[in-house]
């Protein structure tokens, strides 16, 4: 299917008491796709992935050699004109708001609309979705909602809105109408953000079901507990109610994914039976921790481990209506730092209306080190029991989610076994009937079922009070309770009928600094017994990441010893003294011991004691001196990457607390048919203070000219980036157009030079020559010039020496394909943060131009051909290329196109292959479609591991090292020349450990730069350099090419004739002898490189040149 042409449009481019101090930053079972709430870490980019935001404007993200991305920002109304955008880079992950609706966000749009990674991890990017699901709470937008491409799927009373789907065709519309008044607005958009079930790759059984043992189930048997007359819900992926395990267990069952009620996936029916199994075929080894109670099934996730936001809104809903004592949540997305919550608010409210306890997973996104705030929606709910998972030693197990949440509240409560633990295996009827998976997943089932003992022997408790019981009622785990909560769950303290308490967690929250008032908690306990209880309080704390005894004073329990009467409470007061201890967030529990100085209760404690914090007012004015209301300012602290967006109220002003450092703010500011950038890099912040961004101070923006030569600029953008580091950082890209800078109506406020962190000042501009005044004058001047400080001219002249120290690329743009208009994006970027911009035009193919660059080695300049009409897109320049002053290049591009290796990684169990298409210099992908023929197919050790029909695919790989061969083969006549290729890799690999980083293996790519002419042929009869170039795919380790060869054949491969090769700077040279070269016939080659580590590549290509 053919894609309109790209016109002008705007680009971007671009990672005891035990308290503990750690640093705030500005499903939960751990199986494949990777859990998306792994919150600040990027995702994997494999290669260019393209999103259509609400707003109608389209985003690539494009990965650079190192992985870093490339952003790509195309208007929605294919104009620059006023438009602009804010891009964030937060170490890989990216976020674009356009500035027309940057006012919008939070309130009414969700900031994850704009979460391009965010997005693009879901698959939500446009190779997967022609629509985009969302949330809306419609209000009076509901009739604009309709009528720009909105379709309702179903209602979600707990949060009152509705969810749906708006198409990417219709966003354009969309976007505009988002900028009306609002009354023609709904009252809330959210994106209906993916879920998924969280249990990692299945393991080995192991010899024993020793998690059992480790919550003391048995005790609580023991007691006649097994949950009889209790009801639990599975939100899930389904329950295989066949299984002998679970036979007669699931009385009713619900489907919200569309594919019926079944378990496709075996996660839902691994964790029912952790909670209700009846251990058939193991002599009730594997029996739930509540095999007595009645379960209903909520199906949520699909059979690709894939569900929605509204989907799990809507089936706990379900869950909800079918009075469920405990409901279980064993999945889990990325929870927003900003906005709403919409999982969370809806657990909370379920919870009021229903009264029953929702257990659910903290989530799998930890690490083995410390990765606060990590926990996992709908786990972030204030009324969750939320679990994470240990291993069988009590030690946290490394996938495991901390907390607190984002709003300071300590989550997980509990931990419980979370490694290797054993379930029923859906679709299983005899012989082997259970499975090992591992995971925050399998953790939150035991203490659902543990709540289900609990609720049977004492019926009258409300969630609350189940809540606080079984979050005390733990063994200390020696670890942050940031990780584990209170503790491991203790199943024979919690059925005791013993000491308890009326919270499980010692919250104090965030205290604002610089309050240094003493905080207090109380606890109140409770002792049923017939005998009277002493209790001790102890406490002793640390610093994290050392020994460093905090002060005594810094947390005091009193009374220290008190008695605890039969049939009676008694209550204690926990109070925290903020000025003893450092600004930070604080972790530790608060133990409660018996007379024999055993422990009867632990109650986690959470306190995050705000650092250093001032309340800023920012004010804007025009240039008329007017205040400007309703408008926003972006601001970005160089000092530590905090980001705060500032809108401005009626009266032009907007106060925010934000921390100290050295600030940058910028806002754009319109004033009759004027518009300035306004703002600046050197706000300083180390108290309460008052700033106003003035207009007034900016200066008119011209264009720079060419010195001799007469010029016409056809693009012009703005950039002010500021970071805290170069993998952190906030851009404002402005797109004035041409007219209005021609005619005054731009301006650009100057600035400071910074204090602290890193700023980039950027104009670019496109200057295409008018008359060439002879024959060294380029056809177009790319000048990119950046300082750390806008000064005043905003944008340079260039004399004579300046043109002399550019770069002088002479580009053919080729057209095996046929020729016809293409696009072409010229990038440009910065060295150091990777951000830079650049614009798509149109070209007649075939064609030639000459441009000169700005060079340095600060400078990064790529290109791309793009040809819709045909399927080709992306083919760029790989890698991006840095230019010497004075340095002359040659770029071809369409021609002698031709398979070559995209990405070759292997993370988590899977190696995912693309094989894309390259021509001289380029690497980009083309549509299967295009495709007749294709195969990809994978061997380890002489084994296929698989086979696709596609020139992408994933495949599963076990563990160790091993020797790998790829083979890929396609036929095709959309193209005039490559119709038919084969290749094969051979390499060794080790695939990484689980959850590791990922592993790019040493996979060889073959480059073919034959000098042809413009349409990709050669004349007849006459003699051809051909050079052939060899590589690695990027991050890969390299070693020296060992052997190199080349055959050529002028009658398809019917008979090879050797080339002789002769080394050269970066690769070989043949000439091709001019019988060879035979008219109406096609050069085909073959190729084989084996480098010294024994990884080799061997390629064949039929009709690689056309002979005229």
């Amino acid at each position: 299917m053919s894609k309109p042409l790209p016109t002008r449009t705007a680009l971007l481019l671009t990672g005891a008491l035990l308290l503990s101090a750690v640093t705030v930053p500005g499903l939960a079972s751990a199986a494949k796709p990777p859990p998306p709430g792994a919150a600040p870490a990027a995702p994997v980019l494999t290669g260019p992935a393209t999103v259509t935001l609400l707003t109608g404007d389209r985003v690539t993200l494009t990965p650079d050699k190192n992985g870093t991305p490339r952003v790509d920002v195309r208007s929605r109304d294919g104009q620059s004109g006023t438009n602009g955008f804010s891009v964030r880079n937060d170490h890989g992950r990216i976020s674009v708001v356009p500035h027309d609706v940057a006012t919008l966000v939070p309130d009414v749009l969700d900031p994850a609309l704009f979460d391009v990674s965010g997005l693009v991890e879901m698959k939500y990017d446009d190779a997967h979705r022609a629509d985009l699901p969302v949330i809306v709470r419609q209000g009076a937008g509901e009739r604009t909602m309709a009528s720009n491409g909105f379709t309702a799927t179903r209602e979600l009373a707990s949060v009152d809105a509705t969810a749906g789907r708006i198409q990417k065709s219709r966003t354009t519309t969309f976007g505009a109408s988002l900028t009306t008044t609002r009354a023609a607005r709904p009252d809330k958009i959210w994106l209906d953000a993916a879920v998924h079930g969280e249990s990692a790759t299945a393991v080995e059984a192991a010899p024993r079901d020793g998690y059992l043992d480790q919550i003391k189930a048995p005790a609580a048997w023991d007691r006649g507990l097994d949950g009889r007359g209790v009801k639990v819900a599975i939100v899930d992926s389904g329950i295989d109610s066949g299984h002998p395990a679970l036979s007669g267990k699931v009385t009713a069952t619900a489907d919200f994914t569309g594919e019926g009620t079944q378990d496709d996936l075996g996660h839902g029916t691994h964790v029912a039976s952790l909670v209700a199994g009846n251990g058939a075929g193991s002599d009730g080894a594997r029996q739930g921790v509540a095999p007595g109670v009645e379960l209903v099934s909520s199906k949520v996730i699909n059979a690709a481990n894939e569900g929605t936001e509204s989907g799990v809104i809507a089936g706990m809903e379900w869950a909800a209506d079918q009075h469920p004592d405990v409901v279980n949540l064993s999945l889990g997305g990325r929870a927003p730092q900003f906005g709403d919550d919409l999982m969370a608010d809806a657990v909370n409210r379920l919870t009021e209306k229903s009264g029953a306890l929702f257990v659910i997973a903290a989530g799998n996104s930890g690490s083995f080190l410390p990765t606060p705030f990590s926990i996992e929606s709908p786990g972030t709910a204030a009324s969750a029991l939320t679990v994470g998972a240990v291993d069988g030693t009590d030690h946290k197990a490394q996938f495991s989610s901390e907390g607190p949440t984002w709003s300071y509240v300590q989550k997980p409560e509990v931990s419980a076994p979370g490694v290797d633990i054993l379930g029923a295996r859906a679709g299983a009827r005899d012989g082997d009937l259970y499975i090992a998976y591992s995971g925050t997943s399998m953790a939150t089932p035991q203490v659902t079922g543990s709540a289900a003992l609990l609720l049977q022997q004492h019926p009258e408790l409300t969630w609350q009070q189940v809540k606080a019981r079984l979050s005390s009622a733990v063994d200390d785990t020696g670890t942050y309770t940031s990780w584990s909560g209170s503790g491991r769950l203790n199943l024979a303290t919690a059925t005791s009928n013993g000491l308890s308490a009326d919270v499980g967690v010692v919250d104090f929250g965030a205290i604002r600094h610089p309050d240094d008032a003493l905080q207090t908690r109380t606890v109140t306990l409770t002792n049923p017994g017939s005998e009277p209880v002493a209790v001790t309080a102890a406490d002793h704390e640390v610093l994290s990441g050392n020994t460093t005894t905090a002060p005594d004073a810094a947390v005091v329990v009193s009374p220290a010893t008190l008695t605890v009467p039969a049939g009676g409470t008694a209550s204690l007061t926990v109070t925290l003294d903020p000025a003893a201890v450092a600004d930070a967030m604080w972790q530790g529990a608060v133990d409660l011991l018996g007379a024999d100085g055993k422990e009867l209760l632990r109650l986690a404690l959470n306190a995050y004691d705000e650092p250093p914090a001032y309340d800023v007012s920012v004010g804007v004015l025009d240039r008329d001196g007017k205040a400007v209301s309703g408008g926003w300012v972006n601001a970005f602290n160089g000092s530590n990457g905090d980001f705060m967006q500032f809108l401005l109220d009626d009266q032009g002003r907007s106060t925010r607390r934000i921390s100290p450092g050295e600030w940058s703010m910028w806002t754009f500011v319109t004033t009759g048919d004027t518009v300035a950038m306004t703002g600046g890099t050197d706000f300083t912040v180390a108290k309460d203070t008052d700033f106003t961004l003035d207009a007034r101070k900016a200066v008119r923006l011209n264009v720079p000219v060419v010195d001799g030569q007469p010029t016409k600029p056809t693009e012009g953008a703005v950039t002010a980036l500021r970071g805290s580091d170069p993998a952190k950082w906030q851009a404002e890209e402005f797109f004035p157009t041409i007219e209005e800078i021609a005619a005054g109506k731009v301006y650009v406020q100057p600035t400071g030079a910074p204090k602290e962190g890193i700023v980039e000042a950027v104009t670019r501009w496109q200057l295409q020559s008018t008359k060439k005044v002879d024959h060294t004058a380029a056809d177009l001047y790319q000048v990119y010039q950046s300082a750390n400080r806008f000064t005043v001219p905003l944008a340079k002249n260039l004399d004579r020496k300046a043109v002399r120290a550019m770069a002088r690329v002479d580009t053919t743009f080729g057209s095996v394909w046929g020729g016809g208009t293409a696009g072409v994006g010229r990038g440009v970027g910065s060295a150091v943060t990777g951000f830079g911009g650049g614009t798509w035009r149109t070209v007649e193919t075939p064609s030639h131009r000459v441009e000169m660059l700005s060079a340095g080695p600060g400078v990064e300049w790529w290109q791309c051909l793009d040809s819709p009409a045909t399927g080709i897109a992306g083919v760029c320049d790989n890698p991006v290329r840095t230019y010497k002053a004075g340095e002359k290049a040659r770029s071809v591009f369409g021609t002698a196109m031709h398979p070559q290796l995209n990405i070759g990684e292997i993370f988590n169990g899977d190696f995912n292959i693309q094989v894309g298409l390259a021509d001289p210099g380029h690497l980009g992908i083309v549509d299967t479609a295009l495709i007749d023929d294709v195969r990809l197919a994978l061997y380890r050790n002489g084994v296929k591991l698989g086979e696709q029909k596609n020139t992408s695919g994933f495949f599963q790989v076990p563990s160790g090292t091993a020797r790998y061969r790829l083979e890929h083969s396609w036929k095709t006549d959309h193209f005039s020349t490559s119709t038919e290729a084969k290749t094969i890799w051979e390499f060794t690999a080790t695939p990484p450990a689980e959850w590791a980083n990922p592993v790019r293996p040493s996979m060889l790519r073959l480059d073919y730069d034959p000098y042809v002419a413009l349409d990709g042929s050669a004349p007849a009869w006459r003699p051809m350099v051909f050079d052939l170039r060899v590589g690695s795919q990027e991050r890969a380790a390299t070693a020296p090419v060992k052997s190199a060869r080349l055959w050529i054949s002028s009658d398809r491969g019917k008979r090879w004739t050797p080339a002789p090769l002769v080394r050269t700077k970066d690769g070989y040279r043949t000439i091709v002898a001019p019988w060879s070269l035979l008219p109406g016939h096609t050069l085909s080659v073959r190729a084989a490189i084996t480098d010294k580590a024994g990884n080799s590549v061997d390629q064949t290509v039929l009709d690689l040149v056309p002979v005229r």
